[in-house]
Parts: C-alpha cells; structure tokens; sequence
C-alpha cells in the first residue's frame, strides 16, 4: 500500500516474518521518524526503499487513524510544504488524470 502524507511517502507491505506484522518502508528517513517517534530506523544500503520500520497492523491502524484526525485542509497539494514531494505528488496527480476514464 502507498501512503501519501503532506510530510511524507511511504511504502506498506506484509513483514513475512510475522502474520500481523507489516514493514513501513521509505525513501526519506524524516517521514520514518515522524510516525514512528519511539521505534528504530534500520537503514539499508541499497535498497529500492532504505528505510524501514517494523510494526504490526494495529500500530499503523493507529497511525491511519490519527493522521485522518489530524485533516485540516480542503486542497492536499497545497498543504505539502516539502518543494520536492510536493513535485513529487504533482506528477503522481498528472498521471492519475491521465488515468481516469
């Protein structure tokens, strides 16, 4: 599942090591830090996503939950203040419209 936020991307996938465990994975370790404040980063050297964070479905449910909460805004691109993620999510809009029927 991709998860757009205005301070942030993230990647998230079922941890096979665990059935209710997910890996939370990132290309910017900020966005890491902001959702998970307590938990440790592990930073790969090369990887398509090289940060990460391991947590269960009912953490990141948590997570979900509060960051719907936290919506005070009537336009999300123009909430994203990061100049390159929101160039980043102009262009995933452009394509999105593209793809709509």
């Amino acid at each position: 599942m991709w998860l757009c936020f205005n301070d942030g991307f993230v990647s998230v996938v079922e941890d096979t090591r665990g059935i209710n465990e997910l890996v939370v994975r990132s290309r910017r370790r900020e966005i890491l830090k902001s959702l998970f404040p307590e938990k440790q980063i592990l930073v790969l050297g090369i990887a398509d996503y090289r940060y990460r964070v391991y947590c269960s479905k009912q953490e990141m449910s948590k997570i979900l939950v509060d960051r719907v909460d936290q919506i005070n805004y009537n336009n999300f691109k123009d909430s994203v203040q990061d100049e390159n993620l929101h160039d980043l999510y102009d262009q995933m809009w452009f394509l999105h419209y593209c793809y709509q029927e």
